[in-house]
């Protein structure tokens, strides 16, 4: 029976573990089972590394005269961090390709990095005080709307002065020369004094100079005109804005139901919430829905949300923090009847993280976190004070988040607490 001749890679230099980030060199060295080198030239090598779920960089190597094969990381090779298994494959002359190692994979270890520890970048928000908080940030958007337009409205008039102050020196300039054309064959120095101009340049007649001066006044003069009709259309925005209120990067919480509601006695009007067990109900079945904007609050580079939800229905698909992406996809944490707590950033259908089953059980609270970062490559979730699971994330497959996020998306629950991070908060943060 014929065999063929195994190659052997050993890795001579960079080393089997490297830190997250860092620029180095990998070189290898390929030999036949005699221990002879591998003769390479010639030849075009490309190097695919992959975690345990997933190829994280294809990219070529070169081959070097003593038949060694240099493979360069950089920053811009985002990894990840874990136990990282690298296949060659090689492109012979004749046209012959061969992947290599052949009984399995070379490993590396890349090791995580602090980078993602960052501290800042939070705003925290419960149910009961939204409303004032996002009421002062409307405040506060007003007085620094109103010293704006102030400022800008007295930009516009120091504007205006200066163009008819251009106009009455342009003025002026023309009366001069109409006096002095008048003197000139009396007074032959006054004439050539008067071809020199402010800026010390004689000009050659007494015309040359006034018809310098009128141009000069007349870009000055048109600079003028077009500042103050820019300030103008700046004081308009202005006005625009201020009637609309806040602008979309401040947008508040909605609460919304489009019919009164009788709750416990009481009656509930039109888009008032109904608030119960320390916190606000939502119930999606009879229209309700609380709905927050993630423009300057969310990234699809990394975040923290941080939540405390007692499910009033215990069912399949029960979906709480959704933001569905424009490309397709959802943003979302979602229950099932048996219990089990699952957290997706996928298309519809595709992966999730989650735990067992019997983690939420009806009319009880629990809580969780939601954390997810690019340059870690990696989602997680966290229930009641936990880190349950954790899997790949990569901002790029599904793209910039959706405008809002929809606290309660299908069935019924009490929203306790919501803590929003822009960035991904760390383990101690989250875990008691």
């Amino acid at each position: 029976m014929l065999t063929r001749e195994a190659i052997r890679v050993e890795l001579i230099s960079g080393g089997n573990v490297i830190k997250q980030g860092d620029e180095t060199t990998l070189i290898f060295q390929f030999r036949h089972e005699t221990g002879n080198v591998l003769d390479l030239q010639g030849s075009k090598i490309k190097v695919t590394m992959a975690n345990s779920r997933v190829v994280v960089l294809e990219k070529d190597a070169a081959v070097n005269l003593d038949n060694t094969v240099s493979f360069p990381l950089t920053q811009k090779d985002v990894t990840g961090w874990g136990e990282m298994r690298i296949e060659f494959t090689i492109t012979y002359q004749s046209g012959t390709v061969r992947k290599l190692p052949a009984d399995g994979w070379l490993k590396i270890n890349i090791t995580k990095t602090l980078d993602d520890l960052e501290v800042g970048g939070v705003s925290y928000v419960t149910v009961e005080t939204m409303k004032s908080q996002f009421q002062r940030q409307i405040d506060a958007f007003s007085t620094s709307l109103d010293s704006r337009v102030t400022t800008t409205e007295g930009k516009a008039i120091t504007a205006e002065t200066n163009a008819v102050q251009a106009f009455n020196t342009a003025t002026s300039i023309q009366n001069q020369f109409n006096q002095v054309i008048q003197r000139e064959t009396d007074s032959n120095a006054e004439s050539a004094q008067a071809r020199i101009d402010t800026g010390g340049i004689a000009h050659p007649t007494l015309k040359a100079r006034v018809d310098y001066e009128i141009t000069q006044t007349n870009e000055r003069f048109n600079q003028s005109i077009a500042a103050i009709n820019k300030e103008k259309a700046s004081v308009q925005d202005l006005d625009r804005n201020r009637t609309i209120g806040v602008p979309v990067t401040a947008g508040a919480p909605v609460f919304a139901r489009n019919a009164t509601r009788d709750y416990k006695g009481r009656t509930y009007q039109i888009n008032e919430p109904v608030y119960d067990q320390g916190g606000v109900m939502v119930e999606p079945e009879i229209g309700e829905t609380l709905k927050i904007p993630t423009s300057d609050v969310l990234n699809h580079h990394e975040g923290t949300i941080e939540g405390e939800i007692t499910p009033l229905a215990i069912i399949d698909f029960m979906n709480y923090c959704r933001i569905d992406f424009p490309t397709g996809g959802r943003f979302t944490i979602f229950c099932n009847a048996a219990g089990g707590v699952r957290f997706a950033i996928a298309p519809f259908g595709g992966a999730f993280i989650g735990t067992s089953d019997g983690v939420v059980k009806l009319n009880e609270p629990f809580s969780f976190a939601l954390r997810w970062n690019h340059r870690a490559m990696e989602y997680s979730l966290f229930v009641n004070g936990k880190r349950e699971a954790t899997g790949m994330y990569d901002k790029n497959l599904l793209g910039e988040f959706g405008s809002e996020m929809s606290v309660v998306y299908n069935y019924k629950a009490i929203v306790h607490r919501l803590r929003f991070s822009k960035i991904a908060r760390r383990d101690r943060e989250l875990i008691y």
